[in-house]
């Protein structure tokens, strides 16, 4: 059988076949097809239409913290609304963007005051002052260094944008190798294949009037591609849908008179978990030029898709960055509230622990909790209150840090 390869439309050989990504291996697609695209057309593609899909949806994978088969996202530059610039890693990690250095001149000696974003950048400032000063001792300097973690002044704001020519080629491409797979002929796939060589108008339209798989997974970034060809319409339609927020129906052919084809990938760019979802591609003619008019985009549905994902993701970020920041508060106030060793804690030493556990917690109350400064203090002084009668409950009487570490 011959087959041909559906960007330059030129016979696939064993010599110049490939293996192509159906979801691109940039944003976590796993699942590969072959005898679709030459090599060259492959990388091609690759380096142009999936290079801008993936720029597009860097701050979603970065968000998300995506599990690629082989490298790594490279982490982006954003700024915040008190003009911080901070470098954006997997998971959402932030790392302050550039090391600032203090000179500070004595009158025997030059000393520095380093602040850096990670301990690789720590190394990579001192390796450059030693070149200065040979005396620098790196090792001994590191292991005597202090982790502190703070919070930005500002407000981020993520300007996530989806569309145009070569993102949208990615996605139709995405479809169309799906139906590859399906066992579709490629020849049957005139409107995809057509917009893919350069001689027919995009064949796609953004959908957001009502959620088109069924028994969605809850608070799931997900990737989904999904193909229906159906003889009584005689079309042959596609879904393309990237971490749960952007979803576009495809239209790639027209007059199919074969048996009814549905197929469908989708996975967890998180884990790379295939998922077995159920996709409805129930469109006729009428629908697809809808969707094509951009009747279909609504503005809504958009953000019910991007509540449906961020907000609990937001919500568990949180609470464990709380959890830590209550574990990290808890043995600061325990190891410096002045209690005498090998004695019981009396009232006052108590006391001091709620403050001191009060003032570990108020930045990320105000701050990332964005809560009224008397509020958040309350509230941190009423949790170490609780933590510590709690303690009492199940321990009796509390000893001091020396004896009893929590």
């Amino acid at each position: 059988m011959r087959f041909t390869c559906a960007i330059c439309g030129e016979e696939i050989t064993a010599i110049n076949d490939s293996d192509e990504h159906i979801i691109p291996a940039s944003i976590g697609g796993r699942r590969t097809v072959r005898r679709f695209l030459h090599q060259a057309c492959n990388n091609k593609a690759g380096e142009t239409w999936d290079a801008e899909l993936a720029k597009q949806l860097q701050p979603l994978a970065l968000h998300f913290g995506v599990q690629r088969q082989s490298g790594q996202a490279l982490r982006m530059k954003i700024l915040t609304s008190a003009d911080e610039e901070f470098l954006l890693g997997p998971e959402g990690s932030l790392a302050i963007s550039k090391p600032l250095i203090t000179k500070i001149d004595g009158s025997d000696k030059t000393t520095y005051k380093i602040t850096v974003g990670s301990e690789p950048s720590a190394r990579k400032v001192l390796n450059g002052l030693k070149r200065k000063h040979p005396k620098i001792d790196v090792e001994a300097t590191l292991a005597s260094a202090q982790m502190t973690r703070s919070y930005a002044k500002g407000v981020f704001s993520f300007d996530i944008k989806f569309g145009g020519d070569k993102s949208g080629r990615s996605l139709v491409k995405s479809t169309l190798a799906l139906a590859k797979e399906a066992e579709i002929p490629i020849d049957l796939c005139t409107d995809a294949v057509g917009y893919l060589q350069g001689s027919a108008p995009p064949c796609f339209g953004y959908y957001f009037v009502r959620d088109l798989i069924a028994e969605r997974p809850a608070a799931t970034p997900l990737h989904c591609i999904a193909i229906e060809a159906t003889p009584d319409t005689g079309l042959i339609l596609g879904y393309a849908e990237y971490f749960g927020v952007h979803r576009a129906v495809v239209c790639l052919g027209r007059g199919y008179r074969g048996k009814a084809v549905r197929a469908t990938y989708a996975l967890d760019p998180r884990t790379g978990t295939q998922l077995n979802l159920n996709v409805d591609l129930s469109f006729n003619e009428a629908n697809i030029e809808e969707i094509y008019d951009y009747k279909m985009d609504d503005a809504t549905g958009r953000q019910a898709a991007f509540g449906a994902v961020f907000g609990p993701h937001l919500q568990e970020k949180r609470k464990t960055e709380w959890e830590r920041v209550v574990k990290e508060a808890l043995n600061y106030a325990w190891l410096n509230c002045g209690a005498t060793p090998n004695t019981f804690l009396t009232i006052a030493d108590k006391l001091t622990i709620v403050r001191l556990f009060g003032d570990k917690a108020m930045p990320f109350l105000t701050r990332v909790q964005g809560w009224d400064a008397q509020f958040a203090r309350h509230y941190a002084e009423f949790v170490a209150c609780q933590i510590l009668n709690l303690a009492a409950s199940d321990f009796g009487k509390l000893q001091t840090p020396s004896e009893r570490p929590l």
